[in-house]
């Protein structure tokens, strides 16, 4: 019997960008794994100066790709570098070079389905089916709403690009077979698009990495302190994850209880974010700073909660983090504000964390009053690879 073709594209993205192995590589080689009658390959567009560049990362990708159940290609003929494409209407008209490399290269392959992760790299496949009457069934893997969240932050210098991404939005929304949404938020704003999305719409949420073991948690015993854990990127001014909304949010926390203790795990440690906090004396003996996998895996086995807050935006209501899964799935309850938008709406359902604006809860704050292994059971059967690939099944039907 002829194996069924899955191919999944990734436009100009880091190689070793831990949110791809996770959500793409991870999720996709299990699922070849498990179901024998697909051939899945994956796709890296990237420009030939950022090829060279992370050359190295791109070879040590390779390799670790090379025992696995997927087809990795790596092409390195992008002309214009994503961050200059979706920035200027004049590039963004011109892209037909990138729809043409892409029939040639994934369109004449003949796939049965082609997964388009983001914007840029579903609207040149999108374009390629329309033009070439591509047989494939397009599935648009948005994981943002690109629109929204660029024109929150300014990164649309004027309305003619805001317009021009909303225009392109609706076509690719009218094109694609399907279009994967991660929350409630996100599935609603496609269907305000028109009403008729609402049929192409499927549910893939983000994938919970299984090896870790979350039954085996070993919570700080302290009476006095209450751990409260951040875990992920950070940086200093930009829309996500910046180290001025945490630190005020922070404030705002121990301003309210006195027994908070924070943890901040991130990558690398940089002298910059640790000043900005220990610089006020309300951290000096509230905070301490880890970096490294290692740690991750041991703050997400001892904290109380996690912490997730973002800025809000025109597009806070779709959000749903990968950082708020990993808390969830170690059975940490979370405590968020507004900006968080999607995930907000999750833990009210099912009880796993507290609003930063309700005063009297934090100011009461009180670990045992959510059942971690509740939280992780529910959350890891949700998010977990099984279930994900029991949806890709349903969505390749």
């Amino acid at each position: 019997m002829e194996k069924r073709k899955v191919a999944y594209i990734v436009h100009a993205e880091r190689p070793l960008n831990g949110i791809l192995e996770t959500q793409v590589f991870k999720l996709y080689n299990a699922f070849a794994d498990v179901n024998k009658g697909f051939d899945v390959t994956i796709y890296l567009f990237a420009h030939p100066l950022i090829y060279f560049q992370l050359f190295k990362d791109y070879k040590k990708l390779k390799l670790k790709m090379s025992t696995s159940k997927i087809k990795l290609k790596i092409i390195p003929l992008i002309l214009i570098p994503e961050r200059w494409e979706a920035y200027s209407v004049f590039l963004t008209k011109i892209s037909f070079y990138t729809n043409i490399l892409c029939y040639l290269i994934v369109g004449k392959a003949k796939f049965d389905f082609i997964i388009c992760r983001s914007y840029v790299a579903s609207f040149n496949m999108c374009k390629v089916k329309e033009v070439f009457s591509l047989k494939s069934n397009i599935i648009f893997d948005p994981r943002s709403v690109f629109p929204l969240e660029r024109k929150s932050f300014d990164f649309f210098k004027t309305d003619e690009l805001y317009e021009f991404w909303i225009k392109r939005e609706y076509f690719i929304c009218s094109i694609a077979n399907n279009i994967i949404y991660i929350s409630s938020g996100m599935k609603d704003y496609f269907i305000s698009l028109n009403n008729e999305f609402e049929n192409k719409l499927v549910y893939l949420p983000l994938s919970f990495d299984n090896n870790i073991d979350c039954s085996k948690n070993e919570i700080y015993k302290s009476e006095e302190q209450i751990i409260l854990l951040y875990v992920g990127s950070m940086n200093v001014g930009m829309h996500n994850n910046d180290v001025n909304h945490y630190l005020k949010r922070c404030k705002q926390l121990i301003d309210y209880n006195s027994k908070i203790k924070f943890v901040f795990v991130l990558p690398k440690v940089t002298e910059e974010i640790k000043s900005l906090f220990l610089k006020d004396f309300t951290f000096q003996d509230k905070i301490e700073f880890y970096e490294g996998k290692t740690e991750v895996i041991n703050w997400l086995k001892k904290a109380h909660f996690g912490i997730y807050f973002l800025k809000e935006a025109l597009d806070s209501h779709t959000r749903y983090g990968v950082k708020s899964v990993e808390y969830l799935c170690n059975g940490l309850p979370i405590i968020y504000d507004s900006g968080a938008g999607g995930i907000g709406e999750v833990v009210k359902e099912n009880k796993c964390g507290i609003n930063i604006s309700d005063s009297s809860l934090i100011r009461d704050l009180n670990p045992t009053l959510f059942d971690k292994k509740l939280i992780s059971k529910w959350a890891v059967k949700e998010h977990s690879i099984e279930t994900n690939i029991q949806r890709l099944q349903a969505i390749f039907k």
